[in-house]
């Protein structure tokens, strides 16, 4: 019908233009790296990676992965209030930074044997720089790749922009909660958080050479203003 044909124009715009072209790639690569930083692994299986850690049961695994969600959330809305103050592209590098630290520190531990510095400890270590690692993920990169998306596409392009960055977010996403899981099985979770670190660095590559400052902009001076890496 005449919506799919307009849609089908759209896209083939989009992919013949260098401009559009760059804007799609960035509003993807967003997408990407949201997923493969590694939030709905921590989200989806902090209770059963705690518990692999050193929790006692897995009731108590489950206990402490609540406080987890509650500081996403926190730190999100932390995030919308913060980010026109200092803008995209410092809140995103910002954010993966400490994410790539954290989690560096999360892989350290997960190494560390338990007859080293105690079962306990190890696992309250493990919580705590997890939790490191969501407040720094929350204001960041949780809101910005979907507010980018939003921004950074002219007007006559935008919803198939945010579309298609939206069905790299959901690939994404179906892939690394299919896989982690099976890393944790496979090869332990300290291997399984060192992936994550591996796309938490190419990830924060990607944001310092590719990620615009759109802050104080109207959406038509982003819209005309040129997209270049950094």
């Amino acid at each position: 019908n005449e919506d799919q044909k307009l849609n089908l124009q759209i896209i083939r715009k989009m992919f013949a233009s260098k401009d559009l072209r760059y804007r799609l790639f960035v509003a993807c690569g967003l997408h990407f790296f949201q997923q493969f930083a590694g939030i709905n692994t921590v989200m989806y299986y902090s209770a059963m990676v705690l518990k692999d850690v050193g929790f006692d049961s897995s009731s108590s695994a489950l206990a402490w992965s609540i406080p987890l969600a509650l500081t996403n959330a926190v730190f999100t809305c932390i995030g919308l209030l913060t980010i026109d103050r200092y803008g995209r592209r410092l809140t995103c590098i910002t954010s993966m930074t400490g994410c790539l630290l954290s989690i560096t520190a999360v892989v350290a531990i997960a190494f560390v044997q338990c007859d080293i510095i105690g079962k306990s400890l190890r696992a309250t270590l493990f919580f705590c720089f997890l939790a490191v690692y969501v407040m720094f993920f929350a204001p960041g990169m949780g809101p910005v790749p979907w507010l980018i998306a939003s921004e950074i596409f002219p007007t006559a392009y935008r919803s198939a922009g945010m579309a298609m960055g939206a069905m790299v977010n959901w690939i994404s996403n179906a892939v690394v909660s299919q896989v982690f899981p099976m890393l944790i099985g496979t090869l332990g979770v300290g291997w399984a958080f060192l992936f994550v670190d591996a796309f938490i660095l190419l990830g924060l590559v990607f944001l310092y050479f590719s990620l615009p400052e759109t802050r104080g902009k109207t959406l038509e001076a982003i819209s005309s203003m040129r997209i270049v890496s950094h």
